[in-house]
């Protein structure tokens, strides 16, 4: 028998590695996941009424405000489906390298809702409600 065909590469254990990190168990059911998208939306709506009522810009405004909901809605998506996998992580980050936004985000302020309405979809899609609560709580109180 050769011992090179005993033998494994570095490839193959990576390839192994990389099959079995996606297991059923990780992946979590789809009702969470719809409730999560839900929840996710309302919550955006609500920062999306306060970006409106609170907003001091007059540059394109409600464009920005209109995309809150839809925002988080999809990070929840990609995050609960690239959690799961290493590599779907990795194309997720050369993917993301890629996009731009078509209209500039002038103001700080615009800046930081759109990061907030990122930040509930990475806590929902990552499984962590209960920070994700907290965290939106917190920071529409100090909003206020």
């Amino acid at each position: 028998m050769d011992a090179k065909a005993d033998a494994t590469s570095p490839w193959d254990e990576i390839w192994d590695s990389l099959q079995t990190s996606s297991s059923p168990e990780s992946i979590p059911p789809v009702p969470t996941m719809a409730f999560y998208m839900v929840i996710g939306g309302l919550l955006t709506l609500y920062i999306r009424f306060l970006y409106r009522r609170c907003n001091s810009s007059f540059s394109g405004s409600d464009s920005v405000a209109r995309v809150f909901p839809l925002l988080t809605m999809v990070t929840i998506g990609v995050i609960s489906v690239a959690k799961t996998s290493p590599s779907l992580a990795l194309g997720l980050i050369g993917t993301l390298s890629i996009i731009r936004f078509r209209v500039a985000i002038k103001e700080p302020e615009e800046l930081s809702y759109l990061f907030l309405a990122i930040a509930i979809g990475l806590g929902f899609g990552a499984d962590q409600a209960v920070i994700t609560w907290i965290a939106f709580a917190v920071i529409v109180t100090a909003r206020i």
